[in-house]
């Protein structure tokens, strides 16, 4: 529990798991900075349950976005191709049987996970990246399902090339190759994604033979195989920048290579060449400017022989002007998935995200959104959303992408209603086809007393309260808000903003707020699995019950039992898994003069 400002005290509890608070003044540094979660979606490790219902599958996604964006994570990294299959409607490829348990059979109700997800992440002013797993076909031919017919193993056998109990796409044909760039293309054309991300699974880890002996004959004359092998990765690459970069130039894109470039790099560095054994090597792809960024796998604590902080340093030396987002091992610090001996310490990611701060790294990225939770990796969301993450924060503006402005909001206000104030706004439209519409929009909140007459207002991130791509926004109520004014910028896909417009105050006829002695805002997420995040603002010292009750009136829990509280701000975070489910309950928050009913879902 701490201070956040001298009048006003923002208290963080978490019932049944200890949070870790690392604070420091570099937790807050960039002003822009790309936050991100990896969904996996292979073998179900993140989402969805296979074969459930599409209400089901979309509630389960949600309740991860909901707890991302707590977490202050702005970029998801959603996988939607495994074994070359689709977690969507494709021309080219059949439905994933991580989906819907069989693979090649649409979901029932029909429905696109990307069209959900992109609209839902973009409610939430977080970044859609589709991440693709370029050359797997079959993750283990000992071990798996029923292939549809329209699989790139039945399809196209003459492609295939096994390696021990892995089936690859061969990197070395040609029309394979052709293949994977024209996918990209349907992918970016249909959905129009913030970015497309590919993961590290080139030529296998495993190591290679003999097994493209004859492809090499054929087509690798001239080179040796190892020259011929790296060049079949660099070509596919260089083919999916070219479409991106000229097609698709609002399109981020980016590759997750191994951790370690070559074993002895930098110096000191011992561990899998990961350039050498699967012939991605990121130099090249940095040195030719192919990619916007690249998102290296640094799955190592802070010293020793894989050093976090010399890998970071020195990938950061590599860029040639593009972005750097190192992955880290959110996994490492979760008791239940990771040894005793790999175990990351509870301030570990913390000081990494620091490190890399220190350094001006402009982003980084979590593995995975599993690993995300309120109940375990040792408090890291609580330290995430209250400390490294405290603040908002766009993506960072990429230099060799459209600097324009897009165009800005012409009209909105803010009402006040009884439970909170409605702030809502005009979509930009564009005026002509050179205009940039926006991705999101971000609403700032300002103390008057800040701003200076004739000067525009300062957009810095301590004052940004909201991001995202609806036209409203519901606020809770707080006694200093009619002290604060309110601006909206439309931003581009670039993290550009527009010229900031103020919104209007009108004032409806509701009791007056000042007599207002505590306010709850809506119980998150909701619906939720059994997690319920509560926070609540104590307007006038008291104390404070929370009870839950079913519809009927049954008394089922008991929360809060008469705590005082001084004046503050104050969230609670509870596991009701002994609840019974699914269930629509009443949570009732009462003091010694109000008494506030919130409806929460739990399936």
């Amino acid at each position: 529990m701490y201070k956040n400002q001298p009048e006003l005290m923002k208290k963080f509890i978490y019932l049944g798991i200890t949070i870790a608070s690392f604070i420091s003044p570099k937790a807050f540094a960039q002003t822009q900075e790309l936050r991100g979660a990896w969904i996996a979606t292979v073998i179900n490790l993140d989402w969805p349950s296979r074969g459930s219902t599409t209400e089901k599958q979309q509630k389960e996604l949600l309740f991860i976005f909901d707890r991302l964006q707590i977490s202050g994570i702005n970029t998801i990294f959603f996988q939607i191709r495994c074994e070359a299959d689709a977690f969507y409607q494709s021309d080219y490829e059949p439905w994933s049987y991580y989906l819907t348990g069989k693979q090649g059979q649409a979901p029932e109700p029909f429905w696109d996970p990307i069209i959900f997800a992109k609209q839902e992440a973009h409610k939430r002013g977080m970044e859609l990246h589709l991440w693709l797993n370029p050359y797997r076909v079959i993750r283990s031919i000992s071990s798996t399902y029923p292939k549809d017919s329209t699989h790139l193993s039945v399809r196209h056998p003459t492609w295939m090339m096994p390696v021990k109990n892995t089936l690859l796409l061969n990197p070395g044909i040609p029309d394979a190759r052709s293949y994977f760039t024209q996918l990209i293309a349907q992918l970016a054309l249909k959905y129009q994604p913030d970015g497309i991300h590919l993961d590290d699974y080139f030529y296998p880890y495993e190591g290679m033979t003999n097994e493209d002996a004859a492809t090499f004959e054929k087509y690798g004359a001239g080179k040796t195989i190892h020259e011929w092998r790296e060049d079949n990765i660099n070509l596919m690459v260089k083919d999916v920048s070219y479409l991106l970069s000229t097609e698709f130039p609002t399109i981020k894109w980016g590759i997750s290579p191994f951790g370690i470039w070559k074993s002895g790099t930098p110096a000191g560095i011992v561990g899998l060449s990961g350039a050498s054994v699967t012939y991605g090597n990121a130099l090249k792809w940095l040195s030719e400017k192919w990619v916007d960024y690249i998102a290296p796998q640094l799955y190592w604590a802070i010293g020793g022989s894989q050093d976090f902080k010399s890998l970071s340093n020195w990938w950061s030396l590599q860029l040639n002007g593009r972005h750097l987002y190192p992955g880290i091992a959110a996994y490492k610090a979760e008791p239940s998935m990771t040894s005793l001996a790999s175990l990351y310490k509870a301030d570990e990611i913390p000081k990494q995200i620091e490190h890399l701060r220190d350094r001006q790294i402009p982003g980084w990225i979590l593995f995975r959104a599993a690993n995300i939770s309120q109940t375990a990796t040792q408090g890291l969301p609580g330290s995430l959303a209250n400390d490294m993450n405290k603040y908002l924060s766009l993506t960072p503006s990429m230099h060799w992408k459209s600097q324009q402005k897009p165009v800005a909001v012409k009209s909105g206000n803010i009402v006040l209603q009884q439970n909170g104030y409605l702030v809502k706004w005009q979509k930009s439209l564009a005026a002509s086809e050179n205009d940039v519409l926006p991705r999101f929009y971000g609403l700032y909140e300002i103390p008057k007393d800040s701003l200076l007459q004739n000067e525009k207002p300062k957009l810095t991130n301590d004052k940004l309260i909201r991001i995202t791509s609806d036209t409203f926004i519901h606020l809770p109520l707080k006694t200093d808000r009619d002290k604060s004014e309110f601006f909206i910028t439309a931003i581009s896909p670039n993290s550009i903003q527009s010229e900031p417009f103020q919104l209007t105050r009108q004032v409806t006829s509701i009791r007056e707020l000042n007599n207002l002695t505590l306010t709850l805002e809506d119980p998150f997420p909701n619906p939720s699995d059994g997690e319920l995040n509560l926070s609540y603002n104590i307007i006038k010292d008291q104390e404070v019950s929370i009870n839950i009750y079913s519809l009927t009136g049954h008394h089922l829990a008991t929360l809060l039992n008469r705590k005082k509280y001084e004046k503050g701000e104050y969230s609670l975070c509870f596991n009701l898994n002994s609840l019974p489910k699914p269930g629509m309950y009443l949570i009732i928050l009462e003091g010694k003069w109000d008494r506030i009913i919130k409806k929460w879902v739990s399936y």
